[in-house]
């Protein structure tokens, strides 16, 4: 018997998140999955470098020239 279990959490996680942002909106409260992410990881662990929110949240640091 072959099961989906994957999708299904994956359809879960889906639904999750927009239950999560429609709730977010609904109070006012608007942020983009990354700022998300960013805020989370702080959230845990105080007085983090750029490099390491950028690999504890997969997203890429943006150099900006001086």
């Amino acid at each position: 018997m072959e099961t989906n279990g994957g999708f299904y959490i994956t359809q879960i996680k889906q639904l999750q998140d927009r239950i999560f942002e429609r709730l977010l909106l609904e109070n006012g409260i608007e942020i983009s999955g990354g700022q998300g992410r960013i805020l989370f990881i702080l959230w845990k662990t105080d007085n983090l470098m750029i490099s390491e929110i950028s690999e504890k949240t997969s997203l890429a640091k943006i150099q900006y020239p001086l």
